[in-house]
């Protein structure tokens, strides 16, 4: 999980900017993806100045990945925090795909993910959000649940499609494939 700050517009002369201010920043269709700076004083991190006053989205990627081998196997889906499936903005299809990463999200705000392991019953369901005070963010975990998925509670069964997924992946010898997304 990483937190990036999306900027809308193709905007080379504010690319420059934020490169030329030591800040990871790159062209994207539709816009510039540019990391949060972090001040080691306050042990935070922030919105650049440069980008207040833009039109901007904070974002959270990461990955659906995982998958079984001989004697283990562990595998991650993403979803809404409704338990929906995303769309990723990228899905591998050459390289080392087995048991790796499948596919891609850039998630706005918030998400939750599914984890799921071979050799043991439980799931973990977890939710991360971004947290913003004035140009502070920071990333906060919780952990929804975690349990047998014949255990699932009513009140999380929004989750049931993905929490099936992530248990179904991490059986899936050798995965090479998404299990759960919007492809």
């Amino acid at each position: 999980m990483e937190m990036v700050i999306k900027i809308w517009g193709e905007n080379p002369k504010l690319l420059e900017k934020l490169l030329s201010l030591k800040f990871e920043a790159k062209l994207v269709k539709h816009g510039i993806l540019c990391q949060p700076g972090y001040d080691q004083e306050e042990k935070k991190f922030f919105i650049p100045e440069i980008v207040q006053g833009k039109k901007f989205s904070l974002m959270i990627n990461c990955v659906e990945n995982g998958g079984a081998a001989t004697n283990t196997g562990q595998a991650t889906v993403v979803c809404s925090l409704s338990g929906d499936k995303l769309s990723p903005y990228f899905v591998p299809s050459s390289g080392e795909l087995s048991n790796g990463v499948h596919a891609f999200f850039s998630v706005p705000e918030a998400v939750t993910t599914v984890t799921a392991h071979r050799k043991q019953s439980d799931i973990e369901i977890m939710m991360y959000l971004i947290e913003r005070l004035d140009n502070f963010i920071s990333l906060e975990t919780e952990k929804v649940w975690v349990g047998s998925p014949q255990d699932l509670p009513k009140m999380y069964s929004m989750y049931e499609a993905a929490v099936k997924a992530a248990k179904e992946k991490a059986e899936c010898y050798h995965c090479r494939c998404v299990h759960y997304a919007a492809v």
